[in-house]
């Protein structure tokens, strides 16, 4: 839940591919300089082991210095990757937001923000180069003078007489031949060092473990559920020490659709996470036809169970494909009878390419109540058992409001329903309310029975009912 998106996105797309570049641009160099070197070694052996010898000498420098720079490197390429990963969340988060943005007239706040980050990533950047560029001439100077060395002892060797002027041209050859693969061995090295902060990067995310997973010995849940939820003793918070839920017990029928209310943040929504396993109780546990969820796999689980959000998630693709989302294999017949029965069909007909309109990012182009409509067709084309809606009414207007609750009345029918409420005034027709408070269940009934007790629920609609009057 903490991790940036923009972060992601830059590991898996621009971490990877560094090391994908270093690993194509890398390995075949340094494999021809590798068998390059090699060869001349033996050659130059075979002529003077001396000479070869002193030649041999100028790598331990090269080893040294590319050893001292190790730690530098990986350090300034690991602030270039954070530093760059900052800069593509800001972007994102702009991008999200730019309605937002636009609305308050926040463009000049952004564009500073923009600014010092990408500047932070510029000076990251020529921090790295200098480094690069800076080991590079060393490595350079350092073949150089050694270059310089070894001729000059083939040289003093030929004044000897020890070897001819002839050996001493061959083995100068050679001794370019030789240091010009070292050379590329070296920079080789410095390249893998400064791409080891994008795979250590990228292997942190791969190392990630997901707070919720498949137990080693889960098992599918056969066939279609029944329908039937259990609350046992459920407790759950976000941080240790700060409860949401507080020994929570709750027992829903196969086919009640039953309402959870109350004031933001009595844990409402978190509940209902817990059936799909969003996240798994710290104490207490949750069945679904008496099968502690933990002990189903996800996959089989999940599929058991419809959602409508309260912000209805729309993919930037066809309305066809939006609502066949949950079960992709729906025929067009299938997808039409759905948006039917969300009150959907009439406007989707209406559109340029009807059901293949591509709806843009987050279904920008449909208004809030069609997107709340085509997000409960894609739960009548999943056709699960078990319903949850996350106040899938308290954005919209009345007009709105009125077909959305139309087509929840048709979705509900037949299946074990839990809808998440704000509106007290759209849940008058449910079998039972249950009303939460400070991650507690406080009571529990029908509407009639509620209000008579003159409780929390009775409070809670004596408030609203004051607000609408107003």
């Amino acid at each position: 839940d903490t991790t940036r998106v923009g972060d992601s996105l830059y590991r898996v797309a621009w971490d990877t591919y560094a090391v994908q570049t270093l690993l194509n641009n890398a390995i075949v160099p340094a494999t021809t300089a590798t068998l390059t070197l090699i060869g001349v070694a033996i050659v130059m052996t075979l002529r003077d082991w001396r000479v070869t010898l002193a030649a041999a000498t100028v790598a331990v420098p090269l080893i040294l210095l590319i050893r001292r720079l190790d730690q530098p490197m990986t350090r300034r390429s690991l602030s270039v990757h954070e530093r760059e990963s900052d800069l593509s969340s800001r972007v994102q988060e702009t991008l999200t937001a730019i309605r937002a943005v636009q609305a308050f007239a926040r463009e000049p706040l952004e564009r500073e923000r923009f600014e010092r980050q990408a500047a932070a990533s510029l000076d990251a950047h020529l921090h790295l180069t200098f480094l690069q560029t800076g080991s590079q001439m060393l490595v350079s100077l350092l073949t150089a003078a050694g270059t310089a060395a070894v001729i000059g002892l083939a040289g003093m060797r030929a004044l000897s007489g020890t070897l001819t002027p002839g050996d001493v041209v061959l083995l100068a050859g050679y001794i370019v031949m030789l240091y010009k693969p070292l050379e590329t061995l070296a920079y080789t090295v410095v390249a893998v060092q400064g791409a080891a902060a994008g795979a250590r990067r990228v292997l942190a995310l791969l190392d990630i473990q997901p707070d919720v997973a498949d137990a080693p010995d889960a098992t599918a849940l056969p066939g279609r559920a029944e329908g039937r939820l259990r609350f046992e003793g459920v407790s759950f918070g976000y941080r240790t020490g700060e409860p949401v839920l507080r020994d929570v017990s709750l027992d829903v029928r196969p086919g009640e659709t039953v309402a959870v209310v109350g004031a933001s943040g009595a844990g409402k929504t978190t509940l209902a996470s817990l059936v799909v396993r969003f996240y798994d109780p710290s104490a207490g546990r949750v069945t679904l036809d008496g099968r502690d969820v933990r002990t189903l796999t996800l996959a089989s689980l999940r599929e058991q169970v419809a959602l409508v959000f309260q912000d209805a998630i729309i993919f930037g693709a066809s309305i066809r494909e939006n609502i066949a989302y949950g079960r992709p294999d729906a025929s067009a017949a299938e997808v039409e009878a759905a948006a039917r029965a969300a009150h959907a069909h009439e406007f989707i007909a209406a559109m340029p390419q009807g059901y293949d309109t591509i709806v843009g990012e987050r279904g920008v182009t449909l208004s809030g109540g069609q997107r709340q409509r085509v997000s409960i067709a894609r739960a009548f084309v999943k056709d699960a058992p078990v319903l949850i809606l996350d106040e899938p009414t308290s954005a919209l207007d009345a007009e709105n409001e009125h077909a959305v609750l139309e087509a929840l009345h048709r979705l509900v029918q037949g299946r074990t329903t839990i809808i998440i409420a704000h509106r007290l005034s759209t849940i008058r027709g449910v079998d039972r309310i249950v009303v939460m408070q400070d991650g507690a269940v406080a009571e529990e009934g029908t509407h009639g029975e509620l209000l008579a007790r003159r409780e929390v629920y009775a409070r809670l609609h004596a408030l609203q009912a004051t607000a609408v009057s107003s």
